[in-house]
């Protein structure tokens, strides 16, 4: 997860030929791509199937936690759900645990039974 400012965001629902883009069952949808100040002219991108999702209040000089994922080529960010800022939480604790695990001598005279 990367705290980063927004430089530019691009939001839409035309290719560049202007027609609209639409899923194989034909449903609309929005392609939404920013650059930020920690990644320079890199653009991420994500989609957008529903108005109400949060990617498409974003503007520019807002500051958000993204995730940033690459697949095939294709540099893709999302916003963490809460799940995910969860599991970040909890691998910093497993993280801990396991690199302080403190060592723990314990003699036969003092074990209770």
């Amino acid at each position: 997860m990367n705290t980063v400012k927004l430089t530019q965001v691009y939001v839409s629902d035309q290719k560049k030929d202007g027609t609209k883009f639409k899923t194989r069952e034909g449903k609309s949808f929005w392609k939404i791509s920013i650059k930020t100040d920690k990644f320079g002219d890199e653009w991420f991108s994500t989609l957008a199937f529903n108005q109400d999702d949060r990617v498409m209040g974003l503007k520019q000089g807002d500051e958000v936690n993204i995730i940033i994922e690459e697949r095939d080529g294709f540099k893709n960010f999302k916003l963490p759900t809460k799940l995910d800022i969860l599991e970040q939480r909890v691998k910093v604790l497993e993280d801990k645990v396991l690199v302080d695990k403190p060592q723990i001598n314990i003699s036969d005279d003092e074990l209770p039974f």
